[in-house]
C-alpha cells in the first residue's frame, strides 16, 4: 500500500527548484512520467507564482509538496504509479495547478507533485 505525505514549504523559490528536480529525465524516464494537470510543465513555475499574485498570496506557503510512495520490493508499473498518482492529484486538487512526476530511479517507485498553494 502507498503512503502519501505532504510537506508545506514558506522557503526561497517558490518551488522553482522542485519542479526542476521532479522532473529530471533521470528520474522520470525521460519524463515519460510527468504530468501537468491544469498548468503546462515549461511554464508551469511562472503559472503557479501569477496565480499566487492574482489571489495575493505572495507570503506563507508557497506551495504543497506531495510524494506517494510504494514500498521497496512492491511490484508495481511505473505506468501504474503514475495513473495512480494523476488520478489522486485530480480528484484530491481540482481546479488547482499541479505537476505529478513518478520517479523510477530508485526501489521504491513514489511520486511527487508541488501543488500551488
Amino acid at each position: 500500500m502507498a503512503t502519501v505525505t505532504a510537506i508545506s514549504t514558506k522557503g526561497g523559490g517558490g518551488g522553482k527548484k522542485s519542479l526542476e528536480y521532479i522532473s529530471r529525465d533521470d528520474k522520470t524516464d525521460g519524463k515519460k512520467y510527468v504530468t501537468a494537470l491544469n498548468c503546462s510543465l515549461p511554464t508551469a513555475y511562472q503559472e503557479f507564482k501569477n496565480t499566487r499574485e492574482m489571489y495575493k498570496k505572495t507570503d506563507g506557503v508557497k506551495y504543497y509538496h506531495f510524494v506517494q510512495s510504494h514500498p521497496s520490493g512492491y511490484n508495481i508499473a511505473p505506468e501504474l504509479a503514475h495513473k495512480i498518482a494523476v488520478e489522486f492529484a485530480d480528484r484530491a486538487f481540482k481546479c488547482h495547478e499541479v505537476v505529478v512526476a513518478t520517479h523510477t530511479d530508485e526501489d521504491h517507485i513514489h511520486s511527487v507533485r508541488p501543488e500551488r498553494a
